[in-house]
């Protein structure tokens, strides 16, 4: 386990069970640009009312 935004990435010798072979990797994603969509991010987009 590493902290974030760092990942465990296998260094390609012995078994992938123990803990010890892995280093520290980049993640695959920037973590600056991060995005956890939700399930009413819609509601953002659907222009409401107009009042006259």
């Amino acid at each position: 386990m590493f902290p974030y935004p760092l990942v465990a990435k296998y260094d390609g010798s012995g078994s992938t069970d123990d803990e010890s072979n892995f280093v520290p990797g980049q993640p695959l994603v920037n973590p600056k640009h991060d995005q956890i969509d939700w399930l009413g991010e819609f509601l953002h987009c659907v222009p409401g009312p107009v009042a006259r």
